[in-house]
C-alpha cells in the first residue's frame, strides 16, 4: 500500500487492530524501531492476522497520436499541482512504431509528471519520426488537466497510464486485428495497460480500468481513411474492453478540431464519425475540443492541452452522473433501493414480484436482461451490461420449473415491461440451472420476443433434472413438483411429455435466435450430455445457431466464467433495439 500523505512513495506496514482502527508504520519509520518496539509491532501484526491493507484506484488511460502525446506542450508553462503526488503515473509515449527510441517510465509506476525528450530516432533514417516532443525538455500530454481536475473533484488518488505515439492512424498503427505493423500502436497499448495492472498489484494496489481519453483522427483526415473511421475506431474499442476485461470502459473520443487551419475539407468527416460513434455506443463520449488554444495548425499549446484534459474530466463526471433515460415509458414504481450501485424497483405484476435493475443511462432502443432463476449469482456479467445501458429484470415465480402458469406470468410481465415502461421488444434471456425451463419455455412460444439466449448449466429436459432419469442425482422433491405444477396425471405422463426445450428448438431457429451455453463437463446435477449436449445437436441440425463454452473438469457448480466478457459480448452483439 502507498502512504497518500507522502505523496504516494512510502511503503505502509498495517495492520486491522478492530474495526475502525488500523495501524500503520511507514518503512522509513520501522527501520529507526528498537528492538522492543520491533517485536510489539510483529506481535501486534501476528494478533491482527491480517496481510499489509489494499488499496484501490481508478485508472485512466490517455491514448492517441501526437495531441495525446502533448507533441507542444512545455513543461515550463505547467504550473505545480500538489495533486501529482496523489496519481500513479506509468507511460511510453514517442513516434511510431512503439520502439526502444520512446520514452517510458521505466517499466514501473511513477507519480504524474511532465515526460522527458528521452533519446528519439534521427529523423532522416526512418519515416514518421518527429523526435517525441518539439521542445528539448520533453512534454505532457491532456493527462495532466485530466488527472488533476478530477482529483479536484472527488479527491480521491488516481492512476494514469498513457501509450501515445505521434502521426498515427486507425489502419496504419491501431487495428487490433492487424498482427504485423497495423495494430503495433494498439498492441502496445494492451500491453502497458496489463504491465502497469499486474505491477500494481505486486504493490498492493487494485485499479479498476474507468475510462481512455483518446485523441486521435488528424492522420486520418484523408479521402481513404475518413469513411472508415467510426468503424475503425468502434472496432479498436470493442477489442480494447475485451482485451483488458473491461467492458464498462468509458470511451471519451476527441480530435483536434482545428487541425489543418480550417484547410482540411475531410477534418469535418473525423469530427462526425466520432459523433456517430457516441451515438451508437452508450459508453462513449464526443468531447468537443473546440476553442483549446494552439501551437500551429497541427497541435494545441500548453494551456490547450491543459484544457483538453479538463474537459476529459467533466465529461466523464457528467457521463457518470446521468440518470437513467426515462424517455419511452413511465418511470418505475415501488420499493426503491441500490444493487451494485445501480438503482433497484420492486414492484408487483400479475401477482408476483419483480424487480427492475436500472442503468446510469440507458442505451438506445433499452435492451434488457431476463433473469429465469437465481437473480444476483454471479452478478459480474449484469454488473457490466448495466455499465453499457442495459436494464436487468427478475420475475419471481420460484417453485414453478417453467410451466404452463409460469410462462403465463411471464407474458403478463413481458407485456408490461415493454408496453408500459418502454424495454426493448426483444430480451436477452438469461437461464441459470434450473432457470433454463423457464427461458426455454417461455422463448419457443414467444420466439419473436428473444435476442438471444444464454444458458449456464441449464436445464433443457425435466427427465434429466429433476427425474434424474439419466446420468444425474436428481431430485426427488422437484421431481413430485413437476408432475405437480405441469398437471400431470403421473409420472409416465411427465416422461411422455414431449414439450421440454430439447423438444421445443424448431420455433427459436426459424427465429434465428442465438444461443450460448457454459457448461461444466463434470457435471453430475445437470448432466451435460443429457441437457446441453442434447440442445447444440437438435439445434445445429435444425439450422440454428449455438455457441458453447466449455468447463473442463467443473461439476455443476461455480458458474459462470472468470472473464464474463464472452458472456457480455454475446448478450450485448445480439442486443435488439425495441
Amino acid at each position: 500500500m502507498k502512504d497518500k500523505s507522502h505523496g504516494g512513495t512510502s511503503d505502509l506496514c498495517a495492520c486491522r487492530l478492530e474495526p475502525g482502527f488500523c495501524f500503520r508504520l511507514s518503512a522509513h519509520r520501522l527501520f529507526y524501531m528498537n528492538r522492543s518496539s520491533l517485536l510489539l509491532f510483529a506481535l501486534l501484526c501476528v494478533l491482527c492476522g491480517q496481510a499489509p491493507a489494499a488499496e484501490t484506484r481508478d485508472l485512466l488511460l490517455i491514448a492517441g497520436q501526437s495531441n495525446a502525446v502533448g507533441y507542444d506542450a512545455k513543461p515550463s508553462d505547467l504550473p505545480a499541482d500538489d495533486a501529482d503526488k496523489q496519481v500513479m503515473f506509468w507511460f511510453r509515449a514517442g513516434d511510431p512504431p512503439p520502439d526502444e527510441h520512446d520514452v517510458t517510465s521505466g517499466g514501473k509506476w511513477l507519480t504524474l509528471q511532465p515526460q522527458p525528450k528521452g533519446t528519439p530516432m534521427d529523423k532522416s533514417k526512418m519515416p514518421r519520426q518527429y523526435g517525441n516532443f518539439s521542445g528539448a525538455t520533453g512534454g505532457f500530454g491532456p493527462e495532466m488537466g485530466f488527472a488533476r481536475a478530477l482529483f479536484a473533484k472527488e479527491k480521491k488518488p488516481l492512476a494514469v497510464v498513457k501509450a501515445a505515439w505521434s502521426g498515427t492512424g486507425m489502419a496504419q498503427d491501431w487495428n487490433p486485428a492487424d498482427a504485423g505493423p497495423g495494430g503495433s500502436c494498439y498492441r502496445a497499448l494492451v500491453a502497458e495497460a496489463k504491465a502497469a495492472l499486474a505491477t500494481a498489484k505486486t504493490q498492493g494496489v487494485t485499479l479498476r480500468i474507468r475510462a481512455l481519453a483518446w485523441v486521435q483522427g488528424e492522420s486520418d483526415a484523408n479521402a481513404t481513411a475518413a469513411p472508415r473511421y467510426t468503424q475503425a475506431l468502434g472496432d479498436m474499442l470493442a477489442a480494447l474492453r475485451k482485451d483488458l476485461a473491461a467492458p464498462e470502459l468509458v470511451a471519451l473520443v476527441a480530435v483536434n478540431t482545428q487541425f489543418g487551419g480550417g484547410k482540411n475539407a475531410l477534418m469535418p468527416k473525423i469530427i462526425e464519425a466520432q459523433q456517430a460513434l457516441a451515438a451508437k455506443d452508450p459508453r462513449c463520449v464526443y468531447v468537443d475540443t473546440a476553442g483549446a488554444t494552439i501551437a500551429n495548425g497541427a497541435h494545441w499549446d500548453s494551456a490547450g492541452t491543459l484544457e483538453v484534459g479538463m474537459r476529459f474530466a467533466d465529461a466523464l463526471l457528467k457521463f457518470e452522473a446521468k440518470p437513467a433515460a426515462p424517455a419511452g415509458g413511465a418511470p418505475f414504481p415501488g420499493k426503491k433501493s441500490v444493487w451494485n450501485g445501480y438503482d433497484r424497483y420492486d414492484f408487483q405484476v400479475d401477482g408476483k414480484n419483480l424487480l427492475v435493475v436500472v442503468p446510469k443511462q440507458a442505451a438506445p432502443g433499452k435492451p434488457w436482461v431476463w433473469h429465469g432463476e437465481f437473480f444476483g449469482h454471479k452478478p459480474a456479467p449484469d454488473i457490466a451490461l448495466l455499465g453499457r445501458g442495459f436494464h436487468i429484470v427478475y420475475l419471481s415465480v420460484p417453485n414453478m420449473l417453467g410451466c404452463p402458469d409460469a410462462v403465463a406470468h411471464w407474458n403478463k410481465a413481458y407485456a408490461e415491461l415493454t408496453g408500459k415502461f418502454g424495454l426493448a421488444k426483444k430480451a436477452a434471456l438469461v437461464g441459470l440451472s434450473r432457470g433454463g425451463l423457464y427461458c426455454y419455455n417461455w422463448a419457443s412460444a414467444n420466439p419473436d420476443k428473444v435476442a438471444s439466449l444464454y444458458g449456464d448449466a441449464p436445464v433443457c429436459d425435466f427427465k434429466s433434472w429433476p427425474g434424474g432419469k439419466g446420468k444425474g442425482k436428481g431430485s426427488k422433491g422437484d421431481w413430485a413438483l413437476v408432475q405437480k405444477v405441469f398437471k400431470f396425471a403421473d409420472e409416465a405422463a411427465a416422461l411422455a411429455y414431449k414439450g421440454n426445450p430439447v423438444d421445443s428448438l424448431a420455433p427459436l431457429a426459424k427465429a434465428k435466435v442465438p444461443l450460448l451455453h457454459v457448461f461444466g463437463d463434470a457435471d453430475d446435477v445437470v448432466p451435460w450430455e443429457e441437457n446441453t449436449g442434447v440442445i447444440a445437436e437438435r439445434y445445429k441440425a435444425l439450422g440454428g445457431d449455438i455457441t458453447l463454452i466449455r468447463k473442463p473438469g467443473i461439476g455443476h457448480h461455480p458458474h459462470g466464467l472468470d472473464d464474463s466478457t464472452p458472456i457480455v459480448e454475446f448478450i450485448a452483439k445480439h442486443a435488439t433495439p425495441r
